[in-house]
């Protein structure tokens, strides 16, 4: 077990309702923490589907809640495979 553990925090602008240019930016993010050493790296809340796209008026709850997705979701694995392709949390 390490004695010290590197802290990567991503501060990242995510485009409202567009999960695949936010993954994309999310795993760029990622691979620059495994150059830099990085065993743990925090992602902004709703990163993935950008907050605004939750407070936004004019699009509906069913809309909204179409989004999610479960800890098996496509989105979970992708993350998943990174952090283990990457040796990361």
């Amino acid at each position: 077990m390490k004695d010290n553990m590197r802290i990567g925090v991503v501060n990242m602008r995510a485009i409202s309702g567009n999960t695949t240019a936010n993954m994309e930016t999310i795993l760029a993010n990622i691979e620059e923490s495994a150059a830099q050493n990085v065993d743990l790296v925090l992602l902004p809340e709703l990163c993935l589907q950008g907050y605004d796209f939750f407070v936004e008026e004019g699009i509906s709850r069913e809309e909204k809640l179409s989004v999610g997705e479960g800890i098996d979701g496509a989105c979970c694995n992708i993350l998943q495979e990174a952090a283990i392709r990457t040796k990361q949390y």
